[in-house]
């Protein structure tokens, strides 16, 4: 069966991760979830995070719009995009 899923591995997506962030990003670590994304969970500055990476932004879009309108009502996670 095809996967829809971005081919990227952890050193991969910690490439692109120290190109986002100022700070040293640690302890990447993939996470098996996720039917159209690939999942990362990271550290920077002792803050937790959570990573999607994906072919297209369409689904990164509407989870924007869903936390500007109803993030401060409901634990929404922030979406960089």
């Amino acid at each position: 069966m095809k996967s829809f899923k971005l081919y990227m591995n952890t050193n991969q997506a910690k490439e692109v991760l120290n190109r986002i962030f100022d700070e040293t990003v640690r302890n990447i670590s993939h996470i098996e979830m996720g039917e159209l994304s690939k999942v990362f969970s990271f550290i920077v500055k002792d803050q937790p995070y959570i990573v999607h990476f994906r072919n297209n932004n369409e689904s990164f879009i509407k989870a924007n719009y869903m936390y500007r309108i109803y993030g401060g009502q409901i634990p929404i996670p922030a979406v960089v995009l």
